[in-house]
C-alpha cells in the first residue's frame, strides 16, 4: 500500500511513526511511503488518527550514525545533542500537519480477471 505524497522528509518522519505504532514495515521515497503487512482500513485510519494526536516534530532517527560521525567536533558533545540538531533540520512539520490533516481515502485497483489487485490509501 502506498501512503502520503509529502516528501522524502515528511515520509521519513511518517514511516518512523508508523512502524512505533504499528510494527508495520515502512519504506519512505520522495513519492510516498510503502507499507507493507497485513493490516485492514481500520486499523490504517487509527495509526493515522494516532500519528495525528502526536506527529513527529523532529526529522527521522534511521541512518544519522554516519553523519553524526562526519561532523566536526562530534566526539566533544554527548550523541543526543548532534542527533537533535540533525533531526530538526531533516524536520518538514508543515508537510507532516497538512498531510496528516487530509481524509484518509482508500482505493481498489481491480485488474482485468477481476481480482483486486491492491489496496492504496491517497491523502489530497
Amino acid at each position: 500500500m502506498d501512503y502520503t505524497f509529502a516528501g522524502m522528509l515528511a515520509n521519513a518522519a511518517l514511516a518512523e511513526r508508523v512502524s512505533e505504532i504499528a510494527g508495520l514495515s515502512t519504506i519512505p521515497s520522495n513519492l510516498s511511503l510503502k507499507l507493507s503487512g497485513d493490516f485492514g482500513e481500520s486499523l490504517f485510519t487509527d495509526v493515522v488518527r494516532r500519528i495525528a494526536e502526536r506527529p513527529p516534530l523532529l526529522g527521522a532517527a534511521a541512518s544519522l550514525d554516519s553523519a553524526i560521525d562526519g561532523l566536526k567536533f562530534s566526539d566533544w558533545f554527548a550523541r543526543a545533542v548532534p542527533e537533535l540538531m540533525l533531526r530538526s533540520r531533516l524536520a518538514d512539520l508543515q508537510a507532516v500537519l497538512y498531510v496528516l490533516s487530509q481524509p484518509v481515502r482508500f482505493c481498489g485497483i481491480r485488474r482485468s480477471d477481476g481480482m483486486d489487485h491492491e489496496r492504496t490509501s491517497n491523502r489530497h
